[in-house]
């Protein structure tokens, strides 16, 4: 019988290096994680989004937001958008986001967990996924538009 210990360094051999958190340093691991995610999601920008949003363009505004972010913040386009928070990805977008080929630009306030997200979906199977990486927070910036 292998040992707890056996077993994490497995799971560990097994994933790989770039999947392991640096042991002892959490925020390091995370760095990590948005290097590679920045790699593996489409980064659109604040000027890009702007375009798709005044556009007839098909796509789905996923805000990764919590409930009370988007009430005390607003949202970009309410009429186009699906909420689902982060920490409820996996488990509702299946039901949320039925098409995988769907176009879909995920956002939060600053990019960071958007980009994640976006990630997170590209692992299960969403094939068309783009990180608004400004967020939100550069959007009113911007002086655009954002709906209570």
């Amino acid at each position: 019988m292998r040992s707890a210990r056996n077993t994490a360094f497995l799971c560990l051999a097994l994933l790989g290096p770039a999947s392991a958190p640096a042991a002892g340093d959490p925020a390091a691991a995370v760095s990590e994680w948005l290097v590679q995610a920045r790699a593996q999601v489409p980064q659109m920008d604040t000027a890009t989004l702007e375009e798709w949003v005044a556009s007839d363009r098909e796509f789905v505004l996923l805000d990764v937001r919590l409930p009370r972010e988007r009430q005390a913040q607003g949202s970009i386009d309410p009429f186009r958008e699906v909420d689902i928070a982060r920490g409820y990805l996996e488990l509702k977008a299946p039901d949320k986001l039925p098409d995988t080929s769907a176009n879909i630009v995920v956002y939060c306030g600053t990019g960071k967990r958007s980009l994640l997200a976006a990630r997170t979906l590209q692992r299960m199977g969403y094939s068309e996924v783009a990180n608004y990486a400004d967020g939100l927070q550069a959007w009113k910036e911007a002086g655009l538009n954002v709906a209570p």
